[in-house]
């Protein structure tokens, strides 16, 4: 086979069709619901990803915030619950082979902001290591930012009645994620019900925590009297709602007052007074529940790739810098883009460069050869990343440094590739 001479520009596209992230005309012509369905499930693939990339994340030498989510179930719910509100970064890239993908950001401080609002102005002891406000900040400051990918393709969708995600979850793994996701929000209930103040600086948590048999009363009654409801999300994780009437609440405590209580601190005049000052009708609280491992069910026969590059599990890194032309005057964040766009410019000269194999073709020999490529290829890079803040230059402008992940251009380009099936 003789490939054309190769061209001296590896120009893609232009640079405003890479700015704006295209969206192609897919080959497999997917409907308006496939695609909400594909952007909702890349976006929830890649939330949960970032979600296990924060769990190594080190508090200390000898705790990590895995290590604190397994010892507080208090911890491990609201930073799985805030994870899944973080926005995707820019929109999502469509491309023809019917793969979605999805990017989400988070800054190292964004993440030690959410740990000091779970402490508070508390401490908390794992491991024998004392967590507080000053221990939270440093290892912030050590932390590099987080970014994650989830991917879908049609194949993903569910058949009809599944739910979306849970297409390979058994039945038993999805009954066993609705349990676990209604005691989880009956849990967290019971700790909202406690926050609730008694005036005087008294919490509801006191009359709850004076004796095992108040405790054990007011737990079962939550349990009888909340409603719970339970919604399958696209991660796949089960998320429930737990919600009581704050009347109902009065009733309940009231009656746990009269038949259980001995002591003389709580009255039910501060129930009522509780009553009063809450500003909702209700209280809820959410909880979450995720299916089994071993019910998740996983192709038996996975093919293995013996002809992959080794360059497709790197991530290269380009420079990008803006220089304002005499009497330019322009917004920060345009600058951004402009000097993003000329780190693209470079990544694309280094992209241009890899060998599909030692010493054999290059990726620009090869797309010159397969056209229908390059609007991937101009889609691939439009999902470069942006690596910490942008720096001012002196005399105006501003430079950036970006990443891009290699596995997809791989993926993209292997569709062309002569492959051979082989058996171990």
């Amino acid at each position: 086979m003789v490939l054309p001479r190769r061209t001296t520009c590896f120009r893609l596209g232009s640079l405003a069709l890479v700015l704006l992230g295209v969206r192609l005309a897919w080959a497999q012509s997917p409907t308006t619901e496939q695609r909400r369905s594909l952007e909702q499930l890349s976006l929830a693939r890649a939330r949960a990803e970032l979600f296990e990339q924060l769990g190594p994340l080190r508090l200390d030498r000898a705790v990590s915030i895995a290590v604190w989510q397994r010892s507080d179930g208090e911890v491990r719910r609201a930073l799985r619950l805030w994870v899944r509100t973080l926005a995707p970064e820019g929109p999502p890239r469509l491309y023809s082979d019917g793969i979605c993908a999805t990017d989400i950001h988070v800054s190292a401080e964004q993440v030690g902001d959410v740990l000091l609002e779970l402490l508070g102005g508390d401490t908390e002891t794992v491991n024998n290591v004392t967590l507080n406000h000053s221990t939270v900040l440093a290892a912030a400051r050590r932390w590099t930012d987080q970014w994650a990918t989830g991917r879908a393709g049609l194949d993903a969708l569910p058949r009809r009645g599944r739910a979306l995600g849970w297409e390979q979850v058994t039945r038993e793994g999805l009954g066993l994620a609705r349990r676990a996701a209604s005691d989880d929000a009956s849990a967290a209930l019971a700790v909202r019900a406690g926050q609730l103040s008694l005036g005087e600086g008294r919490r509801l948590r006191g009359f709850i925590e004076s004796s095992s048999a108040v405790r054990a009363a007011v737990q079962a009654e939550l349990l009888r009297a909340a409603t719970v409801t339970i919604e399958l999300e696209p991660d796949p994780l089960a998320l429930a709602t737990a919600r009581i009437d704050m009347r109902e609440l009065l009733r309940l405590l009231t009656r746990v007052h009269q038949q259980h209580y001995g002591g003389e601190e709580y009255a039910v005049s501060d129930f009522r007074r509780m009553l009063l000052e809450y500003p909702e009708e209700e209280l809820a609280a959410r909880g979450i529940g995720l299916p089994p491992e071993s019910t998740i069910l996983y192709d038996e026969v996975t093919s293995q790739e013996f002809n992959a590059p080794a360059w497709v599990t790197e991530t290269l890194r380009a420079s990008g810098r803006y220089v304002p032309p005499d009497g330019e005057q322009l917004g920060a964040e345009l600058q951004v883009a402009i000097a993003r766009l000329d780190g693209i410019e470079q990544l694309q000269r280094d992209c241009a460069e890899l060998s599909l194999k030692p010493g054999g073709v290059t990726v620009a020999d090869f797309l010159a050869y397969h056209q229908d490529l390059k609007d991937d290829v101009v889609l691939f890079f439009s999902g470069a990343r942006l690596r910490g803040e942008s720096a001012q230059l002196p005399a105006g402008g501003c430079t950036v440094q970006i990443e891009l992940p290699l596995e997809r251009l791989w993926q993209i380009l292997r569709r062309r590739v002569q492959l051979e099936e082989t058996t171990p």
